[in-house]
């Protein structure tokens, strides 16, 4: 939220917006300057609603997201993804590199889930498998020590699903005793 939140400001108004809810992972939205429409935290928008299981049924041709290429080939466009393509996808994946690590192990999503790649190897997959999902909401590809803590920490054991400029950075720190190494090398190894 707070990378678009300019980008929110200035698009209110010209849209006819007239409800808007908000959620980051760090709460921003709490800190909001005045908008042209009053934000409802989306926190205190579920705790507005009863509890209630819900009553829509989804059939495997339904859309279940539109997700925005990058437009390398011109504007990006919104792709229509059915529930057919999620669990497919999915049941692809499981076939390439079927569950052999505990539930609740860790994967650390440093890819954004707007993004494909993101979507579907760190959020669908790790809801699938039960895995523990260690949010990275802003990541300099440069900056790696932080990111060598994190697997040092977490022991992530989904691979580490990452772009190849960042895999080119992770190995230029793989010295001896450089912290999370031990655990850079075991994710390497599982590749």
């Amino acid at each position: 939220l707070d990378v678009f939140l300019p980008n929110i400001h200035a698009s209110l108004a010209a849209a006819g917006v007239r409800h808007l809810i908000l959620h980051s992972v760090s709460g921003v939205e709490q800190k909001l300057p005045p908008l042209a429409v009053t934000p409802l935290p989306l926190e205190q928008l579920l705790r507005s609603q009863p509890a209630c299981e819900p009553r829509a049924a989804a059939e495997p041709g339904d859309l279940a997201v539109l997700q925005m290429t990058s437009g390398t080939s011109g504007r990006p466009k919104a792709v229509v993804l059915t529930h057919r393509n999620i669990v497919a996808n999915l049941h692809q994946i499981e076939g390439f590199r079927p569950p052999t690590e505990p539930s609740n192990a860790a994967v650390i999503c440093l890819l954004p889930f707007f993004h494909v790649f993101g979507f579907t190897i760190c959020f669908q997959l790790s809801v699938l498998r039960g895995y523990r999902m260690v949010l990275v909401p802003r990541f300099d590809p440069l900056a790696v020590v932080p990111l060598l803590g994190l697997l040092e920490k977490y022991r992530p054991v989904l691979s580490l699903p990452a772009v190849p400029g960042l895999w080119i950075a992770l190995t230029k720190h793989l010295e001896a005793g450089s912290p999370g190494t031990r655990a850079l090398l075991a994710i390497a190894r599982a590749r």
